[in-house]
């Protein structure tokens, strides 16, 4: 579409996860916080990183300030002049959940110039979605975050190319939009399941439904008489996805884990628990990346990546392994774990 008025679109865009609230049904009160808090052990935080500009975006000097990750990674802005009838701006940004709660989308607010519910002019538009090729979906009120999940929000703004030449404005206009995602906690209650002999589930992370195809029980001894050797896997499922995985074994007649498949946050933890339970001189530092210790007929295994391991001195049964997040076997129990 041609047309002989052309005008400068000063757009601030504000991109915001403002109202990240924790709140529970027994309570008459909703706590609203920014960025990171602990409550009751629990971990609240849910973020942007990554915030990528795509090429089809203007550039030079029509971006007076670049799109930025700012409040503790809760908000995005960008501010850019908008010439021509072609002209856009998309950006790409990581919609993370680092904290142990879930959280959902309470609502959705946009403004246009500080008002709720405004409506841009029909010359320009934005689009907001989840960026997940081969998949484009709308962002909406009930989606949920997972703990250790992350997905692609895409966001673009630019002229609408189904305007006439008479809709558009005779004078340069400074326009102000803000889209935020209110983010809530979800409260549910965790689940334990426990799986050993004949696992073998590939490529999956936390945030995921606990497979069908897996056989699990209802307790860990179940899981080990299944087994005949005294090391299984537990899920932690809430809401039916798994959120957290382990490496349970027995020692001297109590029950531990180890955690695997978090991207290594759990390392520090799992080595200090092997040392307490096994000693120096039953451990080797000599790889930085990992820790191990040898017990009895079972040897011992974390690393740095999110990987933790079991096994038996009998390799033809070796044991149960639950791996970096992704990897070809996530969660294994039996021969060949590597």
């Amino acid at each position: 579409m041609k047309s002989d008025r052309r005008q400068t679109i000063l757009f601030i865009i504000i991109l915001l996860v403002l109202s990240m609230g924790i709140g529970y049904a027994f309570l008459t009160t909703t706590l609203t916080i920014d960025g990171v808090s602990d409550i009751d052990s629990a971990v609240w935080d849910i973020h942007w990183e990554n915030v990528q500009v795509q090429s089809v975006s203007v550039t030079g000097e029509q971006v007076i300030t670049p799109a930025t990750i700012g409040n503790n990674g809760t908000s995005i802005s960008f501010h850019v002049h908008l010439k021509d009838i072609n002209d856009r701006y998309v950006i790409l940004i990581n919609e993370v959940n680092d904290g142990t709660l879930i959280g959902k989308i309470d609502d959705i607010i946009v403004k246009v110039n500080g008002v709720r519910d405004a409506q841009l002019p029909s010359y320009l538009m934005y689009e907001t979605i989840y960026y997940e090729p081969p998949s484009f979906t709308n962002i909406g009120i009930g989606d949920k975050l997972y703990p250790g999940q992350s997905r692609t929000v895409g966001f673009g703004l630019g002229y609408n190319s189904n305007v006439s030449a008479s809709d558009l404005p005779t004078d340069d206009e400074t326009l102000e939009l803000s889209f935020e995602l209110v983010y809530v906690q979800v409260s549910a209650v965790s689940e334990y399941y426990y799986s050993s002999i004949g696992t073998n589930v590939s490529n999956q992370t936390l945030g995921a439904p606990l497979p069908n195809s897996l056989t699990t029980y209802d307790t860990y001894q179940d899981a080990i008489d299944a087994f005949g050797y005294s090391t299984f896997i537990r899920y932690r499922v809430v809401d039916g996805m798994i959120l957290e995985a382990s490496v349970g074994f027995v020692f001297d007649g109590n029950v531990y884990y180890l955690v695997g498949n978090d991207e290594g946050k759990s390392y520090e933890s799992n080595r200090n628990l092997m040392l307490n339970l096994f000693g120096n001189e039953s451990c080797s530092t000599a790889e930085v990346d990992r820790f191990s210790c040898s017990f009895g007929d079972y040897n011992y295994m974390v690393t740095e990546y999110g990987s933790a391991s079991v096994t038996h001195n009998d390799e033809l049964v070796n044991g149960c392994s639950v791996n970096t997040p992704g990897s070809y076997r996530t969660y294994i129990c039996g021969s060949q774990l590597w």
